[in-house]
C-alpha cells in the first residue's frame, strides 16, 4: 500500500510541477505580446473576458473532437489554453481596477507584469491548497471533459459578475483563480499526451 501512495504522490508532484511549467510559458507569452501590443486589454471590461474565455474553451471542445494527429489542432488548442490562463489573469486585474475611466486604460509595462505577478503569486497560494489527489483527478480528464468544465467555470463566473458586481468581487477572483488551475491542468495534460 505504500508504495502505491509513494507512486501516486510522485505523479502528483509530477503534475505540480508541470503545471508551474504551464504557468512560466504563459507568462512569457503574456509578457512578449505586452511589450509587443502594450497593454491593449486595458480597455476590456470583465464581462467582454469572461465571453471571449466561454468563446475559447468552446473552440477547445470543438477541436477536441477533431484529428488530434493534425499538428495544426494540437497547436490551437494548447493556445487557447495558455490564452484562457492569460485572460484570466487579466479578468482578475481588471475586476480589481474595474472602475477606471477611458483616460486611465493605459498601463505601462512594468505595472501590468507586476499586477501579472501580483495574481499569480496569489493563485500559487490557491493552487498549493488545493487537496493534491483531486488535482490529480482533474488531471485525468479528457480535453473534451475538460472544456466542459471550462465552459461551466465560464458560465457561473458570468452569472457571479450580472448578479452584483461590488458584492461578488470574492466570488469572481475566486472564479478566475479556477479558471487559471483547470486551464493549467489541462494544458499539462494535453500536452503530455501528445
Amino acid at each position: 500500500r505504500s508504495s502505491i501512495s509513494k507512486k501516486l504522490k510522485c505523479m502528483i508532484d509530477n503534475l505540480i510541477m508541470s503545471v508551474y511549467q504551464t504557468l512560466e510559458q504563459a507568462q512569457g507569452i503574456f509578457e512578449k505580446r505586452l511589450i509587443d501590443y502594450g497593454a491593449y486589454w486595458r480597455v476590456m471590461r470583465v464581462d467582454s473576458i469572461v465571453k471571449y474565455l466561454f468563446t475559447k474553451a468552446i473552440r477547445i471542445r470543438i477541436m477536441s473532437d477533431r484529428d488530434q494527429k493534425v499538428n495544426t489542432v494540437r497547436d490551437h488548442i494548447e493556445n487557447d489554453f495558455l490564452t484562457i490562463i492569460n485572460y484570466s489573469v487579466v479578468g482578475i486585474i481588471q475586476n480589481r481596477l474595474e472602475n477606471w475611466r477611458p483616460g486611465d486604460a493605459h498601463m505601462s509595462v512594468d505595472e501590468a507584469m507586476d499586477n501579472y505577478l501580483k495574481v499569480i503569486s496569489k493563485f500559487n497560494n490557491y493552487f498549493i491548497s488545493l487537496d493534491p489527489y483531486y488535482v490529480e483527478e482533474i488531471g485525468k480528464l479528457s480535453t473534451s471533459d475538460m472544456a466542459k468544465l471550462l465552459i461551466q467555470k465560464t458560465e457561473r463566473l458570468e452569472r457571479f459578475y450580472t448578479e452584483n458586481k461590488e458584492e461578488s468581487k470574492v466570488l469572481i477572483f475566486g472564479a478566475f483563480l479556477e479558471i487559471i488551475a483547470w486551464a493549467s491542468i489541462a494544458h499539462t495534460t494535453y500536452k503530455a499526451t501528445q
